[in-house]
């Protein structure tokens, strides 16, 4: 349980900004923290990748608009869906 802890404090810490507007450590260097402290096996290419994809200096930069996503939900006939997201977000 500590372990998992600890984890969630330094994963929610690369969501803080440097005063430069940049991230102080980025999912990749954890990736290699961990896997060089505990072994963990972690694919590192792979979280460069995804952090790279949450860039919005990226030119492949994509946020999702959650309330298209609900829109798109409710016309399709997923109500149920549209509501639980709608639900979790707010």
């Amino acid at each position: 349980m500590e372990f998992k802890k600890a984890f969630d404090k330094k994963t929610n810490e690369t969501l803080d900004l440097d005063s430069i507007g940049g991230h102080w450590v980025t999912l990749e260097d954890y990736a290699h923290y961990l896997n060089e402290e505990y072994g963990l096996g972690i694919d590192a290419t792979r979280c460069e990748k995804c952090q790279k994809s949450y860039d919005s200096g990226n030119e492949n930069y994509r946020m999702a608009k959650v309330d298209k996503i609900i829109s798109i939900l409710e016309a399709g006939g997923f109500k149920d869906a549209a509501q639980y997201l709608n639900e979790r977000v707010s």
